[in-house]
């Protein structure tokens, strides 16, 4: 396989991606021109989605011709596989989610080189399911961790380590090969490195599923787990819906 990595989108998963790829002996070319994606895509084995979802039509339109084999992992939250491949005019998909550190991976399955690729890419444990909502589950309840942690030790910092004790798991029997030190181990981090506005901001994205969990603890700062879960679902189905 052609050992380089194309990376759409250069934000702070696309940055953590190149690093970690890198790392593992990848030659990587990263894009945050959209005039460079044809060239990226043309030039490497997989390329890597890290845009945000209202941006897949417009970056399908520019790559859709170039693809010719070139694989495609998709990071985008709440973008099933059938829009993806759909847009991209290619069944070589796949959809990944994870931390920013990279500390786990969840996959869908599909392609062995692109699956390959997520077991390097992840500093910990790769979860490989063929269940397309255990990607988006992921999301929520690991992705939208430090947000929420976060949240929860500037606003009630009594009851947070009790609370986010029983996120994990509650998380841990909802998402399979989720275990609870990878989610208690967030929670630590977010605690102690203490800036919990900036914490929340490098999560949250605008409308994104962070702030829909967020808004429900503003609303009720001890809503049920399934009620914050399912505004993270809603949300997930709306961007789903908006991306047709």
């Amino acid at each position: 396989m052609n050992n380089t990595i194309g990376i759409i989108g250069y934000g702070k998963l696309g940055h953590a991606i190149a690093g970690r790829a890198e790392e593992v002996g990848h030659r990587v070319l990263v894009s945050d021109d959209e005039k460079h994606n044809p060239e990226i895509v043309r030039e490497s084995g997989i390329v890597t989605l890290c845009i945000k979802p209202d941006k897949i039509f417009e970056v399908a339109d520019q790559i859709r011709d170039s693809l010719n084999g070139t694989k495609v992992l998709s990071f985008l939250a709440a973008t099933p596989l059938i829009k993806l491949k759909g847009s991209l005019g290619t069944k070589n998909v796949q959809r990944a989610m994870t931390t920013l550190g990279l500390d786990c991976i969840s996959c869908t399955q599909g392609d062995a080189d692109i699956t390959e690729l997520c077991r390097e890419l992840t500093r910990g444990k790769l979860i490989s399911t063929a269940d397309e909502s255990q990607v988006d589950l992921f999301t929520a309840g690991v992705g939208c961790l430090p947000g929420i942690a976060a949240w929860w030790y500037k606003n009630h910092q009594k009851e947070a380590d009790e609370w986010l004790r029983k996120w994990a798991d509650f998380v841990h029997a909802e998402l399979v090969g989720v275990e609870q030190e990878l989610l208690m181990k967030i929670t630590r981090e977010a605690k102690a490195k203490g800036e919990y506005d900036a914490t929340i901001q490098k999560v949250k994205t605008p409308n994104g599923i962070t702030e829909a969990m967020i808004k429900t603890l503003e609303k009720d700062a001890f809503a049920k787990f399934e009620e914050i879960l399912s505004s993270a679902t809603k949300r997930t189905e709306e961007i789903a819906g908006r991306n047709t």
